[in-house]
């Protein structure tokens, strides 16, 4: 649905998924980690929703931390 999706709940799983792939394509690792970046910096209200979504339901900490003890 184009750009509905860059700010659906669902995409933070995407996501985590590169991330727990990270040893695949570090460029890609890169895009995915500085996406997530943005949809949830911030103080809007969709920011907070995709950041719990991110900590509660996806549990993306480890992911992001094995990301960056591997990272060049």
């Amino acid at each position: 649905k184009g750009i509905e999706l860059l700010w659906h709940p669902q995409i933070v799983n995407l996501y985590n998924r590169v991330l727990q792939q990270c040893e695949l394509n570090k460029h890609t690792t890169e895009a995915a980690a500085g996406a997530l970046q943005n949809i949830t910096a911030g103080d809007r209200r969709w920011a907070t929703v995709l950041s719990q979504v991110a900590l509660d339901q996806e549990r993306i900490i480890n992911p992001v931390l094995d990301c960056l003890r591997t990272a060049d």
